[in-house]
């Protein structure tokens, strides 16, 4: 394939490409039967790389009932919204948050939907809540010796299961989500590679992954994350400040992490977490590549100690859009400025990058991009006016490598793979508005994945 009149870093040029690209020049003449692709100004980009999201949840937030929509103004209004749902199978619901629907249990959510089992996702992704139908359907009672699951006064289950998304989606059956679907929107918005972040990954799921990938339902790259039987990313480690891990075992997590050559990733959503991060990698060992996740709340003390040990922060500044109302509400005024902090971090040496946090923040990296630089909520609020950053500083961290999300930005160069996003405009005029950016085509190892349909001249 040749792309001509492609916009390359801020001028003009044409680009040969098969798997990895071959020729970068300003005169490049079409071969007999070569494709030609005429970019138009577009800008060429090296392909997208989301540094976290959630691939599978996505896929299955896509057929889900997203509670945190703005139709759901009460009550009411999602309960109406179910039963208007066809068929008498589970229900899937995610994002719901106690400011519209109060504590929910079993018997709270039994007065919103009795008719058919429903799973519901608090937005935290902490934990799940099932309607009495729901919890009959699982046989709950016989599974209450578990870790997560909630036991009432007596020893009977409320409905509230705590990070067990791995055994409910065993335990359930339920069928996969339309992830080839998933993945071709993964394309439209140019991404050709992502990493999974979810701590449940395991071998069986890094097979489950590479069988997707070779039926072609995954179109993109991916790395996953996980637990220890992962091979190649990073040990995938959840901090949950109400139930912080025995420090022994994380240690010899960690230590068996560092004897088959990977890193950690900590989630960190909170000061204490952090702090138990940090305290658990210096009585282990850090190495370069570890990565602190979400950094939802970081303090000038704790910067200084990022810093120091050369930890990375991948961050979502795009949870401001999605919950900053809702935080704005329940976070005491001292500790708004530590919101999901980017430029300070930046200006004071440390490793930091934007991601999505897909599905429980913006799916979209332009999206998020505009998040960036806006930090605006809802409603209308900013949130740490201070802590925004370019457009182009939130673009370059979907153009890093996968193992370095604050590195060096990747490049349109010869020798590279063909893995490239085409934008419908130059990128000064993208970055100004980039959620209405339309992404012309998406190539993976050369091989278009959105927006062309190449026919062999062959034929």
């Amino acid at each position: 394939m040749l792309i001509i009149n492609a916009e390359l870093a801020g001028s003009r040029g044409n680009v040969r490409l098969g798997e990895t690209i071959q020729e970068v020049s300003t005169a490049l003449t079409a071969r007999p039967g070569e494709f030609v692709l005429d970019a138009k100004g577009g800008a060429l980009l090296p392909g997208l790389h989301d540094h976290h999201m959630h691939f599978l949840a996505s896929a299955a937030y896509e057929e889900s009932i997203n509670c945190d929509d703005e139709e759901f103004k009460d009550v009411e209004s999602f309960r109406h919204h179910v039963e208007l749902q066809k068929g008498d199978g589970w229900i899937r619901a995610v994002n719901f948050s106690e400011t519209v629907f109060g504590f929910l249990d079993a018997r709270g959510i039994d007065e919103l939907v009795d008719s058919r089992p429903i799973r519901m996702q608090h937005s935290s992704g902490k934990f799940w809540v099932l309607n009495s139908l729901g919890v009959e359907a699982l046989k709950l009672r016989d599974f209450t010796h578990l870790d997560g699951v909630e036991l009432d006064s007596r020893g009977n289950p409320t409905g509230r299961l705590f990070r067990m998304d791995d055994w409910l989606r065993n335990q359930t059956k339920f069928s996969l989500p339309d992830i080839k679907s998933y993945s071709h929107k993964l394309s439209s918005y140019g991404i050709t590679s992502f990493t999974d972040t979810s701590a449940t990954n395991n071998s069986q799921v890094q097979i489950q992954f590479e069988k997707w990938l070779k039926e072609g339902l995954i179109q993109q790259k991916y790395w996953l994350m996980g637990d220890e039987t992962i091979q190649g990313g990073p040990l995938k480690i959840v901090l949950d400040e109400d139930a912080l891990p025995d420090i022994k075992l994380l240690l010899n997590r960690i230590n068996i992490a560092r004897q088959m050559n990977r890193n950690v990733a900590f989630h960190c959503t909170t000061h204490v977490e952090l702090l138990f991060a940090i305290a658990a990698l210096k009585d282990s060992s850090i190495e370069e590549g570890d990565r602190i996740e979400h950094g939802s709340i970081i303090t000038d003390e704790m910067i200084k100690e990022l810093r120091a040990l050369g930890l990375t922060v991948v961050t979502q500044p795009g949870f401001l859009w999605e919950r900053g109302d809702r935080y704005l509400e329940q976070v005491s005024d001292g500790e708004r400025r530590n919101l999901y902090r980017c430029q300070s971090l930046i200006d004071q040496g440390v490793n930091v990058a934007v991601s999505s946090d897909a599905p429980y923040g913006p799916r979209s990296p332009w999206d998020v991009i505009r998040h960036s630089t806006e930090r605006l909520t809802k409603r209308g609020a900013v949130v740490g006016e201070v802590e925004r950053i370019s457009a182009s500083t939130a673009l370059s961290s979907y153009l890093t490598s996968k193992g370095d999300p604050a590195g060096e930005v990747r490049q349109v160069e010869v020798g590279a793979a063909a893995d490239l996003c085409l934008l419908d405009r130059p990128l000064r005029e993208a970055l100004k508005t980039p959620d209405a950016v339309s992404v012309v085509a998406t190539l993976v190892d050369g091989s278009p994945t959105h927006g062309l349909q190449i026919k062999d001249p062959a034929v």
